[in-house]
């Protein structure tokens, strides 16, 4: 699930890198608002009933959601109906409602766009940065999201490159977000036009 605005227990935040943030609960996820941050991560735990559901659904269904909504009374219902009621389907839409609510608390926004979207091919051709002000993602199935932490990214080479080893410092790799980790993240809207991140 994608969610962009236009233009386990507590434990204390740990930084990944520099501009790069990891927390635990879902209010820490605000952190994004600091200028000098880009990408905060919510590290969550799996439900292992949820991930058996959405193994078994992703066989017969597909999504394909990208529209504005209010983000107080947001259609999950509709979203979901193709798919036979279960305990299964009321965990997934509790746990879309749960991102759509953390959304409007960090952003205070009314409504917003929301995608979700069963994807069979790489999601972005290349590294970029969105020319949004910030973005959440989530991934329930399958990889999730490369990005560059800075201390590994030849930023100076973004605008041009062809391969992604271009855009790497000697010896580092993409980082990725794990399964059901929650990324919200910085373009380049909104004065962020010297970072914003690279994914």
């Amino acid at each position: 699930m994608e969610l962009s605005t236009p233009h386990k227990q507590a434990r204390s935040r740990r930084f990944t890198g520099e501009r790069h943030i990891e927390v635990f609960r879902a209010e820490k996820l605000a952190n994004v608002r600091r200028p000098t941050v880009d990408l905060v991560t919510w590290r969550r735990a799996v439900d292992d009933m949820l991930v058996k559901w959405l193994d078994a659904v992703a066989v017969t269904q597909s999504f394909e959601v990208d529209e504005r909504v209010d983000l107080d009374l947001p259609p999950i219902g509709r979203w979901l109906e193709q798919v036979p009621v279960s305990p299964g389907r009321l965990a997934f839409a509790r746990d879309l409602a749960l991102l759509i609510e953390t959304w409007r608390r960090i952003t205070k926004l009314k409504s917003g766009r929301v995608q979700l979207s069963t994807l069979t091919t790489r999601g972005c051709p290349r590294f970029h940065i969105d020319a949004v002000g910030m973005r959440m993602l989530c991934t329930y199935l399958g990889p999730g999201t490369e990005w560059i932490p800075e201390p590994a990214l030849l930023r100076t080479a973004l605008a041009g490159h062809r391969d992604p080893r271009e855009l790497l410092i000697e010896g580092a790799s993409p980082a990725h977000l794990e399964r059901f980790d929650v990324g919200v993240f910085k373009g380049t809207a909104r004065g962020q036009h010297r970072f914003g991140l690279v994914h």
